[in-house]
C-alpha cells in the first residue's frame, strides 16, 4: 500500500485454502518499514467489497520485546469466496495520530537524486574533474562533493571558485570503484559489487 509514492504498509490473507474458497480466514495487516516517521497507528479496521460491516482488528505484539509491534490481524466470521481472474478486496480504516508536534507526512522526491547524478554524467554545470591517476573518471560538482565528504571539501575550498577543480584519486584504486564511490555520494545507493577494501578507503574521506 502506498501513501505519495512511498510504501508504508502490505496486508496479506491466511486461512485453509481449499480450490475457489479460503476457509476461516486471517487479514493481517503490517508495517513495510519500520521507522519513526512521526504518524502512529492506533486503531485499523478492515472490510470486504461485499460485506457492509467494520472488524476492528487486534495489535500482535512481540513475545520477546513487548513494546514492539509486528502487526494487526483479525479472524473473518465467513469463508471467501476467490477465482483465479480476481482475488478479493479488502478496505482498511486506518487512524492514527502525529507523535510530533506540527508533522506532516511529506511526500518524497523519487527523481531528486537520479536527476543529480544524471547531470553529473551529462556534464550539466559541472565544476570539478575527477581523475584516478592520468585517467578522467567523470565531471562532478563541487557543491555536491563537498556537502558529501569532509576531505573533498577541505581540498576543493583550497581551489579558487573561479578556477575548474580538478580532484586525482592515487593509482592504487580502481576506475570503476571511484565511478561508484562518486555515485554513491550523489545518490546514496552503493553497488554491493564494489570491492569492499577500497571501498572502505573511500568511505573513510
Amino acid at each position: 500500500m502506498e501513501y505519495q509514492k512511498e510504501e508504508l504498509f502490505f496486508a496479506y490473507i491466511t486461512g485453509d485454502f481449499d480450490d475457489n474458497l479460503i476457509i476461516k480466514p486471517v487479514i493481517h495487516f503490517a508495517c513495510a518499514k519500520h521507522r519513526r516517521f512521526g504518524l502512529k497507528v492506533e486503531d485499523i479496521y478492515c472490510s470486504w467489497q461485499k460485506h457492509k460491516k467494520w472488524y476492528k482488528m487486534e495489535p500482535k505484539k512481540s513475545k520477546i520485546n513487548s513494546e514492539l509491534l509486528l502487526r494487526f490481524t483479525v479472524q473473518l466470521d465467513f469463508d471467501i469466496i476467490t477465482n483465479s481472474n480476481r482475488y478479493p478486496e479488502l478496505i482498511f480504516d486506518i487512524r492514527s495520530v502525529s507523535t510530533i508536534g506540527n508533522y506532516y507526512y511529506k511526500m518524497m522526491d523519487d527523481y531528486l537524486w537520479k536527476n543529480l547524478w544524471a547531470a553529473a554524467t551529462n556534464q550539466k554545470l559541472t565544476d570539478v574533474e575527477i581523475f584516478v591517476g592520468t585517467v578522467k573518471v567523470i565531471d562532478a560538482h563541487r557543491i555536491i562533493l563537498c556537502a558529501r565528504s569532509s576531505v573533498l571539501n577541505m581540498v576543493l575550498n583550497k581551489i579558487s571558485n573561479t578556477e575548474k577543480s580538478i580532484f586525482t584519486f592515487g593509482e592504487e584504486f580502481d576506475v570503476d570503484i571511484v565511478h561508484y564511490f562518486l555515485k554513491f555520494l550523489y545518490t546514496g545507493h552503493l553497488k554491493t559489487s564494489a570491492k569492499v577494501k577500497q571501498m572502505s578507503q573511500l568511505a573513510d574521506m
